[in-house]
């Protein structure tokens, strides 16, 4: 019998907040919320859990989502990776994109934005090849 892994959404920011924002925003989804504060937590998470989506702020106190995503290709990771930033522009968005990111969200968060983009990155991974869950 096949066992369906619980979902799980990566949120990395130095902020504790940032984590318990997200997580109160995705209360009506069936999703574990986890939080790492910098790259170094964030790449041991990403390494050895079953992670979905991760939430990475812009800057990190010893990296940026750009080394995020070098290790998310490096370990050949299917999850999808969306950028905060209280500084969203289309710059930071065309960049995200052009690097393999999968989105940006603004910050302060807006609960329907967030539901939003986690709800559709989820659909993403669970529709394309290799990006099922099992």
């Amino acid at each position: 019998m096949r066992t369906v892994q619980p979902l799980a959404v990566l949120v990395v920011s130095p902020s504790p907040q940032s984590a318990a924002t997200v997580s109160g925003m995705l209360q009506g989804i069936s999703i574990d919320v986890l939080r790492s504060r910098d790259c170094g937590t964030a790449f041991a998470r990403i390494a050895s859990s079953k992670v979905s989506v991760v939430i990475c702020d812009a800057v990190l106190p010893d990296g940026t989502w750009k080394d995020v995503i070098e290790f998310m290709w490096r370990v050949e990771s299917s999850s999808v990776l969306i950028v905060t930033s209280e500084l969203a522009d289309e710059y930071l968005w065309a960049e995200v994109l052009n690097l393999g990111g999968y989105d940006v969200l603004a910050q302060p968060f807006d609960r329907a934005e967030v539901t939003r983009v986690v709800t559709s990155a989820l659909g993403r991974l669970l529709v394309s090849p290799g990006g099922a869950r099992s």
